[in-house]
């Protein structure tokens, strides 16, 4: 055997290389520790070896990385609290250069475990699944490491007064903290830390576009300083949500702001509880060189339950511009402040839809049993009930408006679809002061239900008034006024009644007055009394009946609806049948003189009033005349006849015309005048009353018909 290995070891030399023992060189690129080198800085160091396999065991290395490479350990890919294999345990770490993962390894030095430290901003370094155990001062510091991933570590039983990661950027280099993220590590925090476990130290970096976010942080416990994440020199781009921290009776802030923050600030989804301090306190010029925050803080949907104040907002943190929204959190149990603004007036914090802890609201500046709001915060209206998406009503009213056709609640069949036109004015704190224009219709306006509508949330003491359009306003409304005449086809405004609940606004009795409430402490409701003009079928015009003959024929029976007949011949007939007829012999006195006239007059049907008859007159001066009757009408038991004179005792009535009134009423009684043929046929035609008369009959027999 010997032999054999000097002769390929010659070989070796013959051929110009040499075997080295098989730890000594592997070359990469995946390189193994300690398979192929016996320490991590040995196959560190080797440019080829761009990952590296590290088995367990106990590394007394500190380790000094200053090229890309993907360091992977035994618990690669295995989260730091989670069921691990046996570690690969290093002193620590120091990186300078980018690009960089280092996963799956835990570290125990005493002092600093993982160092990164960028000359120039460095970028693309991750350090993830590692376990931290038993650091001191700060167990990760680092510095210019821009779009750093730090995820999925442990980091555990540290010293006094430690931090466990501070991330620091200066003024020499601007955006030194740029896009870093720090996402789902667990951290059980040192006692009296006096800093952060996660620490953003930029000051004067103006570095954007942080995460904080997924992790977990418990027993908090400095009443000194900060504990959970603190926030200098990084101006905007801040992300912190869905995090889990859990504080102590001696903790201080979880969530730290020392200012200069000119763009937005989310924190949303978080668990801050049980802390002394404060969950999130924000601060500008009033404790450091950082100066008041011009931008927005957007605090929603985070449990802030359970601590010393759930926001607060320092004396001289915000300057003019700067907001501040905290919406949907839990601020129940907060001893001190659920919110706590302490700038000037002017500088008004959003604390709207928070549950305080009680469906009465906040207390102290509010008249609440909730957790405490301090001056300079609008609280109104806040969520009463534990449900953060739940409704937020609470210190508000709302007036709800319904449209009542013919006495009952309308609908779209009763209604047939029409949209009623409204008119509002209000004025409260949450939405300021207006006028507006809504519909009642089949669609409802901010209500479910058709043909009602419901206000906006106002705050308690708000004012509002409500009226119908009609269409003496606005002559597109289909709705009458209420003193206006009702026309078929329209609807007309009754009036109105309120009430505190839909049933007793129907029950209450309509007035004509447009409601108008003032200081509103609770909802309200409006009824809109209309009802429908009815259509009035227009009543046909009558014509008929016919009086001749000649008005049923060449189709003209047709023409007849009073009464209406089936063809000319019943036409005919019906004129046959009543074909006025008037006949007497009556006596009278006119004038002091007793007279007598005798006379049968019928309508022959040849024309309206074509007639023939004759008129017998005598008195008791001997005088007679005879008229020859053309003309005749009669209506009721009245008849107008007139005709010629054709034979008289004095001959100078003869060719004369008489028109004669006679009335079968109680008195029967007759008039009679003479005239000439066109004023006698005319007062026929019009059944005018001559100028003689009337004069009252006294004897004989009348028939009129």
């Amino acid at each position: 055997m010997k032999r054999i290995l000097t002769f390929f070891s010659s070989l070796g030399l013959l051929l110009g290389f040499t075997i080295a023992p098989a730890f000594a060189t592997a070359g990469g690129p995946t390189c193994s520790v300690p398979t192929d080198y016996s320490t991590i800085q040995a196959a560190v160091n080797v440019a080829g070896c761009t990952t590296i396999d590290v088995a367990a065991g106990t590394y007394n290395e500190n380790v000094n990385i200053n090229h890309s490479v993907i360091l992977n350990g035994p618990n690669v890919g295995i989260t730091g609290n989670g069921t691990r294999v046996s570690e690969a345990s290093v002193s620590s770490i120091n990186i300078t250069a980018s690009n960089v993962t280092v996963d799956g390894f835990s570290f125990t030095n005493s002092g600093v475990q993982m160092n990164i430290n960028g000359s120039t901003t460095l970028s693309g370094v991750k350090v993830q699944n590692n376990i931290f155990s038993g650091y001191s001062s700060v167990g990760f510091p680092t510095y210019n490491a821009g779009n750093l991933l730090i995820t999925r570590n442990l980091f555990q039983s540290p010293a006094t007064n430690s931090e466990a990661i501070q991330i620091k950027a200066d003024g020499s280099t601007t955006g030194g903290c740029n896009g870093t993220e720090v996402n789902d590590n667990v951290f059980t925090a040192a006692s009296n830390n006096g800093g952060a476990d996660i620490n953003f130290s930029c000051t004067g970096s103006n570095s954007t576009d942080v995460t904080v976010s997924g992790n977990t942080d418990t027993g908090l416990n400095d009443s000194k300083g900060t504990s959970f994440t603190a926030f200098s020199g990084v101006t905007g781009g801040i992300s912190i949500t869905n995090n889990h921290v859990t504080g102590t009776a001696n903790s201080g802030s979880a969530v730290f702001f020392f200012g200069s923050v000119s763009g937005n600030v989310s924190i949303t989804g978080n668990d801050i509880v049980n802390g002394a301090g404060s969950a999130i306190s924000i601060h500008g010029a009033d404790i450091t060189s950082d100066t008041a925050n011009t931008g927005t803080f957007t605090i929603v949907n985070n449990d802030l339950s359970g601590n010393g104040r759930g926001v607060y907002v320092a004396a001289k943190a915000l300057s003019s511009g700067a907001k501040v929204i905290t919406n949907k959190n839990n601020l129940s149990g907060d001893t001190v402040y659920g919110v706590d603004n302490e700038n000037a007036a002017s500088i008004v914090v959003d604390g709207t839809c928070n549950w305080w802890g009680d469906a009465s609201g906040p207390g102290l500046v509010a008249s609440g049993t909730g957790s405490k709001v301090s001056t300079n915060v609008t609280y109104t209206p806040w969520l009463v009930s534990s449900d953060l998406n739940g409704s937020c009503t609470g210190g508000t009213v709302t007036v709800t408006i319904a449209k009542y056709l013919n006495g009952s609640m309308a609908t779209a069949g009763s209604a047939s679809n029409a949209s009623y036109p409204m008119v509002s004015t209000w004025s409260a704190t949450n939405i300021g002061s207006g006028t507006g224009n809504y519909t009642l219709s089949p669609s409802g306006f901010n209500n479910a239900n058709p043909y009602q509508a419901t206000t906006s949330y106002m705050t308690s003491g708000a004012n509002y008034k409500t009226s119908e359009v009609t269409n003496d306003i606005n002559n597109t409304s289909n709705v009458l006024p209420i003193d206006a005449t009702c026309q078929p086809g329209m609807t007309q405004l009754v009036g109105y009644s309120t009430g505190g609940t839909l049933l007793a606004a129907a029950g209450a009795t309509p007035t004509s007055t447009a409601p108008n409430f003032t200081g509103l402490t609770a909802n309200e409701f409006v009824v809109v009394w209309n009802k429908t003009c009815p259509n009035v079928t227009p009543t046909p015009t009558l014509v008929g009946p016919p009086v001749s003959f000649a008005q049923c024929k060449d189709n003209g029976w047709k023409t007849f609806n009073n009464p209406s007949f089936k063809n000319q011949g019943k036409c005919i007939d019906y004129v046959e049948d009543h074909l006025g007829h008037v006949e007497g012999n009556v006596r009278y006195t006119a004038f002091n003189l007793k007279r007598q006239a005798d006379f049968e007059v019928r309508n022959t049907g040849k024309s309206v009033m074509s007639a023939m008859g004759m008129f017998f007159y005598t008195d008791a001066n001997h005088a007679r005349y005879q008229v020859m009757v053309r003309d005749l009408k009669v209506s009721g038991k009245m008849a107008w006849f007139a005709g010629k004179v054709v034979h008289a005792s004095n001959s100078a009535w003869v060719g004369q015309w008489l028109i004669v009134e006679i009335s079968k009423n109680s008195p029967s009684q007759i008039w009679g005048s003479f005239t000439n043929q066109t004023t006698a046929a005319n007062d026929v035609m019009n059944m005018t009353s001559p100028a003689d008369g009337p004069f009252n009959i006294t004897s004989g027999n009348l028939n009129v018909h």
